[in-house]
């Protein structure tokens, strides 16, 4: 009796040290070729964030298309392309768990108005031209690169600015604006503050100035902020990259790039995102 128990227990041992150790090889090792038959032989789930499953043929159609896109590249071997898509693929749906912890959702109309800026940005407003571009180029339809680029895309750019709207969450950022603020209700000038004040190093040798910018090429939160202010006015917006405290310089319009702003900012990075983000990912438990 005591022998079958030893043969039993060795049995079992050795079923954890294959099964584990094959799935420690499987899910924390890059991905090779080896790896690959795996996956498609047993149907394995590449990978897992949360309870979500990440599979196989996720990979190998976009490894298609990369290799498709580098061409005859030798820098990159295939494992590396594959192991940066499966990374790609883990952070697109760790964005999705933690927007949806922060009950940020995405709309149907802003991956619309999305897309119809880039259409405009990329193809000249030619959307036929655009399709065409994205097909021969990426080898998606138009649904697929909504689906596959343009909605991850917006969803992080989305946690970036509910992250720099949390006064609590950037203290020191949130001090510097309303230090900034109060010496230009003061009566101190905007120019002169953003060679002292802004972390934009482009443009704060040029007092703040950033030029005229079309309307249409702003992101969403300045199109909302700015898009009807007033000449004169100086607003503070909020977006995926900081504070930005605006100031309307000039207005005007041409065919080319409809209406424009000519705007003088100070700029106030906010840096501690990735950190907060990072911890905020190693909570995914489902």
């Amino acid at each position: 009796m005591k022998k079958t128990y030893l043969y039993i227990s060795s049995a079992v041992l050795l079923l954890i040290l294959v099964l584990g150790g094959g799935l420690f090889w499987t899910y924390k090792q890059p991905i090779n070729d080896s790896k690959i038959k795996v996956f498609k032989t047993l149907h394995l789930p590449v990978a897992f964030v949360g309870t979500k499953q990440i599979p196989m043929t996720e990979i190998l159609n976009r490894f298609a298309l990369a290799k498709n896109l580098l061409g005859s590249r030798q820098d990159v071997s295939d494992n590396q392309i594959k192991s940066q898509i499966l990374a790609r693929l883990i952070s697109d749906e760790q964005a999705s768990k933690v927007a949806s912890e922060l009950n940020i959702s995405l709309t149907n109309q802003e991956i619309e108005d999305r897309y119809t800026q880039i259409v405009k940005q990329v193809g000249g407003g030619n959307e036929p031209q655009f399709i065409e571009l994205i097909k021969k180029n990426y080898g998606m339809d138009v649904e697929e690169f909504k689906t596959n680029v343009l909605t991850p895309d917006i969803l992080q750019g989305k946690i970036q600015l509910w992250y720099n709207s949390q006064k609590d969450l950037n203290e020191q950022a949130y001090k510097r604006l309303d230090t900034i603020l109060a010496k230009l209700s003061g009566g101190q000038d905007l120019g002169e503050l953003a060679k002292s004040e802004s972390d934009d190093e482009a443009t704060k040798s040029l007092k703040g100035d950033s030029g005229f910018i079309p309307i249409k090429d702003m992101l969403p939160e300045f199109q909302n902020s700015i898009g009807k202010a007033n000449v004169g006015e100086t607003k503070t917006v909020v977006s995926r990259y900081g504070i930005h405290i605006v100031k309307i310089v000039e207005k005007d319009s041409n065919e080319k790039d409809g209406d424009r702003l000519h705007v003088q900012q100070i700029y106030i990075k906010i840096d501690s995102f990735q950190n907060w983000y990072d911890n905020k990912v190693k909570t995914i438990r489902s």
